[in-house]
């Protein structure tokens, strides 16, 4: 027979573990919910990929998005342009205003950015050559008060 000191230890064991259980499936499901999960990147570059290739102007071709962890990376293709070292520099040129355009951009900034997740940008010329990678950071955008 449990004296009565041997039942109030039996309760709170129970109600400790009945709190590590619920706290332990808490952060499963928030994970199963975190946007920056690997889980959730990929099905968002698949979204993407459904309705890829796309011309974006003339000379650029997004060919395809995929994610890593804490990385969304689009794939673009220079469609009529060969490697060169003028082409890499002007390329490498536009990271400024690639940040200013994916850090005023609620979406991106909101969505992506302020949760930790580094945009990549990989071009590559129409022989598919690596031309150069353009990574936006999610620090990038501390000068963005928005």
């Amino acid at each position: 027979m449990q004296t009565k000191n041997q039942k109030a230890l039996s309760s709170g064991i129970a109600v400790i573990v009945a709190m590590l259980v619920a706290f332990g499936i808490q952060s499963y499901l928030k994970k199963l919910n975190d946007p920056t999960s690997l889980r959730i990147l990929n099905k968002i570059a698949s979204e993407y990929n459904k309705s890829l290739p796309m011309m974006i102007d003339n000379e650029t071709q997004l060919t395809s998005v995929s994610a890593l962890d804490k990385e969304v990376i689009y794939y673009y293709k220079l469609v009529s342009l060969d490697s060169s070292d003028d082409l890499v520099s002007k390329i490498s040129q536009m990271k400024p205003r690639m940040i200013n355009h994916n850090c005023s951009t609620p979406d991106t900034r909101d969505n992506f950015l302020k949760k930790g997740i580094t945009m990549e940008y990989r071009y590559y010329d129409k022989s598919d050559k690596h031309l150069v990678d353009i990574d936006i950071f999610p620090s990038d955008c501390l000068q963005f008060s928005n």
